[in-house]
């Protein structure tokens, strides 16, 4: 594109690719030479995307992601502006919103032009909820009016699961919570809202220690300490991803409810969720949960 080769007093470019041109008297023994051109017009092709501009966002990103039949150096023309001249791709270029052109042209002469435009995402909306289903345990879910491509949830609580769309999460002091969600187009948004811990009743005294030491005799169970006013229904402990490690409503030795077993085998060392229902001797019921530290 752009150049042209002689042939005797023929001229062959972009307008005129083929032809045949007699050469007189050219050949060795004084006849006339024929050639017969033909030429193919190599047009620079360019791969040039423009993702849409997050909201928020006061520039957007023009990225050259390949080029065909052009010699590098490449020197890039955006609306008017030099960019300067490059040695591979990609090549990134910022921009602000709206209709821009490019042109690409190497010392060859050859060049490509493009108009594109670089489109903003209309607002997005995100929102987080926390419905109640136990004594400090909730459920969470969001809404959006986008079509969240992938998220994580983000607490010191325990979370039943960070990347589903409705964990659970237990809570044994005001918490924060917080969701990280990602539209198709790549933008990121985040929401947070602080869960508050209800404490237990004041009106049973009773003790639950947040560690115990496997290796300490003095210290290798998990128990609950009170004044004798209530009785223990149920207990269930539970690792960090939310499965079961212990379970039990019978309780045949009472000053250890858990010896940090499964399966006749010590738990692995790390913080686990504990879950305990009482009865006092009123009758009122109360469910307990809370972090327990197991150190080996």
């Amino acid at each position: 594109q752009g150049q042209s080769i002689n042939v005797g007093s023929d001229s062959y470019d972009e307008f005129n690719l083929s032809g045949t041109t007699v050469l007189a008297n050219q050949s060795v023994n004084g006849c006339d030479s024929i050639v017969n051109v033909s030429l193919e017009l190599l047009l620079p092709l360019a791969d040039i995307s423009s993702p849409p501009i997050c909201p928020e966002q006061q520039e957007g990103e023009i990225v050259i992601n390949s080029v065909m039949d052009l010699s590098f150096p490449v020197q890039v023309i955006l609306d008017g502006m030099d960019m300067g001249s490059f040695m591979s791709v990609p090549i990134s270029l910022s921009a602000s919103p709206g209709a821009h052109s490019i042109t690409l042209s190497d010392m060859n002469g050859c060049s490509y032009d493009e108009f594109l435009s670089l489109d903003e995402i209309s607002m997005l909306d995100l929102e987080i909820n926390a419905d109640l289903i136990g004594q400090n345990q909730f459920q969470l879910n969001y809404n959006s009016n986008f079509t969240v491509e992938s998220n994580q949830w983000i607490s010191s609580g325990f979370l039943s699961c960070m990347n589903c769309d409705s964990p659970t999460i237990t809570i044994d002091e005001d918490t924060e919570v917080s969701m990280i969600a990602v539209s198709e187009e790549g933008c990121e948004l985040i929401q947070t809202l602080i869960l508050n811990y209800t404490a237990a009743a004041d009106s049973v005294d009773y003790y639950i220690p947040n560690i115990i030491s496997l290796s300490d005799i003095s210290n290798n169970g998990f128990n609950i300490f009170s004044d004798g006013n209530v009785n223990i229904e149920e207990i269930t402990i539970y690792d960090r991803w939310g499965h079961i490690m212990y379970n039990n409503t019978k309780f045949s030795n009472p000053d250890v409810l858990w010896d940090g077993r499964k399966n006749d085998r010590l738990v692995e060392q790390g913080v686990y969720v504990y879950k305990v229902d009482l009865v006092t001797d009123d009758s009122e019921e109360i469910q307990i949960i809370g972090s327990l530290t197991i150190i080996r």
